[in-house]
């Protein structure tokens, strides 16, 4: 499969401060690329450099825009403009315009009066559940709405590249699977999609690798399959006990990982069956009334 996508040695400072540090990757045609990364890790830089917003201080974003060559996404950043679909955090669209106006609005703005991609409008409408708010102003819509009307005014045009920043941010787990569906469907449409998620564990099933980013370096991009081979797989026990909490914890310190020496209960561990038994043993001590659990999964790959 071609790139579609390509990055050579991406560099982004803002005065003193290097933010995007010498970063090369490539996307091939129809995949999709999730970023992941704590705060400040440089992802909402790199999908701006990606979309030509900013300008790169050293290295070069690349794609194919007409014909077969790919060239330089920020010296043509005003024929790309045509071919690119690029969502902020923050909405774009007006709020005291409804919702078809601003789909109207944003599809004028890329030459689509005309009924050519009117099939896929519809469908994008459907699929992100706007199709009955048409006539709904967005300032009334609820920040669900607004998130997914700001998706579709950044794709309406059916772009060949589509960058999301955050695009799930606040969305409760159902309208987050949605969205989702929304961008395995764009890939399925001939699109290249890249965005950035916090969401690490929902990201298995439709994107083609992720990356991570660290401190505006590219620590690894791979498909998620192989990133958890290189994740943690124990887990964190979150115990509410109650009894002697500091003679549970030095129970507990004699023969797992305790992470906190105040406060609740937290154990690491490779097999939360392993934790109840020796609390059974000393069952004097305390009585347990609830238990949490979080395997580290991917984010042990970013916040360790």
């Amino acid at each position: 499969m071609a790139d579609a996508i390509q990055l050579s040695g991406l560099t982004r400072a803002f005065k003193d401060d290097i933010v995007i540090r010498d970063i090369s990757f490539s996307v091939d045609e129809n995949n999709v690329l999730g970023l992941i990364g704590g705060n400040g890790s440089g992802k909402t830089t790199l999908l701006e450099l990606m979309a030509g917003v900013l300008r790169p201080t050293l290295g070069t974003v690349k794609v194919q825009l007409s014909g077969t060559d790919l060239r330089d996404v920020y010296r043509n950043r005003h024929e790309a403009k045509k071919y690119f679909g690029f969502g902020l955090q923050s909405p774009s669209f007006y709020s005291s315009m409804t919702v078809a106006e601003n789909v109207e609005y944003f599809a004028s703005l890329h030459g689509m009066e005309d009924t050519s991609t009117e099939e896929y409008r519809e469908e994008l409408l459907t699929r992100l559940e706007l199709h009955d708010r048409l006539k709904t102003t967005a300032s009334r819509l609820s920040g669900g709405m607004k998130k997914r009307l700001d998706i579709a005014c950044a794709t309406v045009h059916q772009p060949r590249y589509i960058f999301l920043d955050e695009p799930a941010s606040d969305l409760d787990p159902e309208l987050r699977s949605t969205v989702w569906d929304v961008i395995s469907w764009f890939a399925d449409n001939g699109a290249t999609v890249v965005f950035s998620t916090h969401y690490l564990q929902e990201l298995q099933s439709f994107t083609d690798r992720v990356g991570i980013l660290e401190d505006g370096r590219l620590r690894a991009i791979k498909p998620p399959r192989e990133l958890e081979a290189m994740t943690d797989s124990t887990v964190e026990v979150n115990l509410t006990v109650s009894g002697d909490i500091d003679a549970v914890k030095d129970v507990l310190k004699g023969k797992f990982e305790v992470i906190n020496d105040e406060g609740p209960v937290l154990v690491r561990t490779e097999d939360v069956a392993d934790v109840m038994k020796v609390l059974r043993d000393y069952e004097a001590l305390c009585h347990v009334e609830s238990i949490d659990t979080r395997r580290q999964g991917l984010e042990s790959l970013i916040y360790e």
